[in-house]
């Protein structure tokens, strides 16, 4: 039996965050934008690159020279409109957003983990104290806690005192591929010992992958064995 709240709740309309349609009064964003989001699920199971063939679980790079981490597992590509939502979240503090793609990004790790273990810890990527006082929040620390609370069945732990950022860089979208990896350099450390042995670094969008494979240099030199990514969006590798 439904209560008159839920009634209520079910038949009030607002309109959507992206398109201004209307959509239910729970779902920030219409079902027609979510179904026009570009999904990543033809890609490379190691670093998470859109793939061309679809019979291929490696790219010819990660063949070649496999990244810091195990894999790297995302919802959607990172373009339109997926790239105009997450600044939305990012910069204009509409963090309801971050719910339908989080949604989005736990059936695919559904399925991704159907016969394989779950990592022990979801680890977020930090802030600097810096850049958390002027933005007031760390989107991928709410992105998270929202994938903790979707997944709470598989008896992870949200972990988000085990790294912090020590060093104050420059945003990476504003460099170019090969400034990042030198700009995020010696950015992270754990604040404690870990006797994680799986864990999945956590942030919203993996575009050159210099961010997450840091942490992950980082939580290896604390003897994490496996570390996978998890991110909403994966940039390709002909955009910037």
């Amino acid at each position: 039996m439904f209560t008159i709240e839920q009634i209520l709740i079910n038949l009030l309309q607002i309109s959507c965050l992206l398109c201004r349609g209307a959509t239910p009064f729970r779902q920030p964003l219409c079902q027609l934008c979510l179904a026009v989001c570009p999904d990543n699920q033809q890609a490379c199971q190691c670093c998470g690159l859109p793939m061309m063939v679809s019979t291929r679980l490696m790219c010819g790079q990660c063949l070649n020279q496999p990244p810091v981490y195990q894999h790297c597992y995302s919802a959607f590509q990172y373009r339109f409109p997926v790239n105009h939502i997450i600044h939305r979240i990012k910069y204009s503090r509409q963090i309801a957003l971050i719910k339908p793609l989080t949604a989005s990004l736990a059936e695919v790790l559904r399925e991704r983990y159907h016969q394989q273990p779950w990592p022990e810890a979801i680890i977020p990527v930090p802030l600097h104290k810096k850049r958390l006082q002027q933005r007031g929040y760390n989107q991928a620390l709410l992105l998270a806690k929202a994938l903790n609370r979707l997944l709470k069945d598989k008896s992870m732990v949200l972990d988000r005192g085990l790294v912090k950022r020590i060093r104050a860089t420059q945003a990476q979208q504003q460099l170019k591929a090969s400034e990042r990896r030198r700009n995020i350099r010696g950015a992270f450390a754990c604040n404690k010992t870990t006797a994680y042995q799986h864990v999945a670094v956590v942030d919203d969008v993996v575009t050159t992958g210099e961010t997450v494979s840091e942490l992950s240099r980082t939580l290896k030199k604390q003897g994490v064995k496996t570390i996978d990514v998890w991110c909403l969006a994966r940039t390709p590798a002909n955009l910037p």
